[in-house]
């Protein structure tokens, strides 16, 4: 049986991005080896009214489950985190709404996803 490959996207601020990429790369080296999937998190803007980064992450269910939680981790503990001013999360309660939506949402498959 062939395994479906999902898709999840996070958007995190630049100060939590840089807490997942890790000093010399080493915790995204981890997330990527822990959990088999392939994560990439896109370049910091040159345009400064950009304050975010968007983190890709693709594998099967439990690569994708097991690398989003490995990142969930560090969202957490970066007291920024929900300082992504091009985000609107009203009426939702807690540091990181997102972690609701990655795991109650079922994540896009990577056939299903246009190429730009």
């Amino acid at each position: 049986m062939v395994s479906r490959l999902f898709q999840v996207k996070i958007l995190v601020p630049n100060s939590t991005a840089g807490m997942i990429i890790g000093k010399a790369g080493n915790y995204i080296k981890y997330i990527k080896e822990e959990s088999g999937a392939y994560v990439q998190i896109s370049q910091k803007a040159k345009d400064h009214a950009i304050t975010e980064r968007c983190i890709t992450v693709i594998g099967d269910e439990g690569q994708a489950r097991k690398a989003c939680g490995l990142i969930l981790t560090k969202i957490f503990e970066d007291p920024l985190s929900n300082t992504c001013p091009n985000l609107s999360y009203a009426d939702v309660v807690g540091p990181v709404p997102n972690y609701v939506s990655v795991w109650n949402v079922r994540p896009t498959r990577v056939e299903d996803t246009p190429v730009c």
